[in-house]
């Protein structure tokens, strides 16, 4: 194979504009069965918009020689993984790191509200605080369910579990200062232990 062609300024392209007829190009390429001339064409599409040499490789199959169809479809494949680091190159390092936070339960914050009512009221308020962790909502089903829920459970997926309980049954209400009543008393010092 020579090291050059009189085609080689074709690889020299970048501008997208010039894409339709590339594409046209390779398909007549490999009509002919012209395969240095069909790798020129596919290089320089892929350096424009690798993406979019991926969709032709696969859409122009139906026109490549058969013994080819292997080679075509290993090089769709190879673009695609290629397409993929690059798109990972331009991601700024502070979006890599959020994904990263991200993909691990483990830094997300549950809300435990005390009903399923209450979940939307507490997504609304939190929206609002601005940029905030990612937060898991669910409920305990009231009192009873509270009483009943182990705390592991509670923080199942999560590092921390924030339990908010309306005050009917865990306030003295009818008091001046509105204490807590013994039962939240009793909660709040069992949700509190260490866990381990």
């Amino acid at each position: 194979m020579p090291n050059q062609t009189p085609l080689d300024w074709i690889a020299k392209i970048r501008a997208d504009f010039a894409l339709p007829r590339l594409i046209e190009l390779r398909e007549r390429a490999l009509r002919l069965e012209l395969s240095t001339v069909t790798q020129l064409l596919s290089n320089t599409i892929g350096t424009i918009n690798r993406p979019e040499l991926v969709r032709v490789i696969r859409q122009q199959l139906n026109v490549t020689p058969p013994n080819w169809h292997r080679w075509q479809l290993s090089q769709a494949v190879e673009q695609e993984r290629t397409a993929a680091i690059e798109e990972g190159q331009r991601t700024p390092f502070d979006e890599v790191i959020k994904k990263l936070k991200g993909a691990t339960s483990l830094n997300r914050l549950k809300v435990m509200c005390e009903g399923s009512t209450d979940i939307p009221v507490f997504d609304e308020l939190v929206s609002q605080a601005g940029e905030v962790p990612e937060i898991v909502f669910g409920d305990v089903g009231g009192w009873s369910g509270l009483r009943n829920k182990d705390p592991d459970f509670l923080l199942l997926g999560s590092k921390a579990a924030i339990v908010v309980m309306d005050g009917d049954e865990g306030r003295r209400l009818s008091s001046s200062d509105q204490p807590l009543t013994d039962a939240a008393q009793e909660e709040q010092k069992r949700l509190a232990q260490p866990r381990v």
